[in-house]
């Protein structure tokens, strides 16, 4: 049997939606410059993300892989964790030092302590309406696929958002400009967020303008290995925190101690 594939389509079929989609457009540049003007203000994130979700490049995407990968569908419409519940980091205080627990932990700890913002709490105070996909029940029974396709997409955002920090630990990236460059990059490549492909893009203009050309050469040199990665969404999330965390690097294609280890890039070659 011969499979079809569905590809994504680039621009949408009729003249009124190519104009709706414009104004999509003028409204991530105008989120996307308050973020450059204060990045501690995460809400223009999400609220570009709600709009780069609207654009047939990327919507069209996601349902491809979708269409394409019938069996990960399953991945978002059953009770996971870092979608319908968080860890509690403080059971992982005694976990061994190097192991996957332990690392989340004192993330955890450190992130605390500068009394950083809860991502997840964020997003949904930001996006009300994603809160849909923390409805099992109504995905389950849902029969419209363009309402089922919002949900689970709903669920692929939650995800992507609770994992952030998650990321930044798991392939050794600090939460300077390229630490965030990298993480935006593996999301990207594995969840598919245009949040993600537009953080990532914000990052190299950042680097761009100040013509930082060597250390821009040093990020990129990283984008191969992340993109010949493995999914960190496969992962048994619930078995994974006692297992040492470069072993878990190591079973995903990532260098066993992380992008920046010691808070540095690898040197060029």
């Amino acid at each position: 049997m011969v499979r079809t594939y569905v590809r994504r389509q680039y621009i949408p079929h009729s003249p009124f939606r190519f104009v709706a989609e414009l104004g999509h457009v003028a409204m991530v540049v105008y989120y996307a410059l308050r973020l450059m003007i204060n990045r501690k203000d995460t809400a223009p994130t999400y609220k570009y993300c709600w709009h780069l979700d609207q654009i047939t490049l990327f919507r069209s995407q996601f349902q491809a892989y979708l269409a394409n990968h019938p069996a990960k569908v399953d991945r978002w419409t059953k009770p996971r964790l870092f979608i319908d519940r968080m860890p509690d980091p403080e059971v992982f205080s005694g976990y061994p030092e190097a192991s996957v627990g332990r690392a989340y932990y004192d993330m955890w700890k450190r992130h605390s302590d500068e009394g950083l913002m809860e991502l997840r709490k964020r997003r949904l105070e930001v996006l009300p309406q994603e809160r849909k996909g923390l409805d099992l029940e109504g995905l389950a029974a849902s029969c419209d696929p363009d309402d089922r396709y919002e949900r689970i997409v709903a669920r692929r955002n939650i995800f992507m958002t609770s994992t952030h920090d998650f990321c930044h630990m798991l392939i050794g990236a600090n939460t300077d400009v390229a630490g965030e460059a990298l993480v935006a990059r593996y999301q990207y490549h594995h969840l598919l967020v245009p949040q993600n492909w537009l953080n990532e893009l914000n990052c190299i203009i950042v680097y761009l303008v100040s013509l930082r050309w060597s250390e821009l050469k040093r990020i990129f040199a990283c984008f191969g290995p992340i993109d010949r990665s493995a999914n960190y969404a496969d992962l048994d999330m619930e078995s994974l925190w006692s297992r040492p965390i470069a072993t878990v690097r190591k079973e995903l294609g990532l260098p066993e101690e992380g992008f920046m280890p010691g808070g540095m890039l690898p040197q060029q070659p």
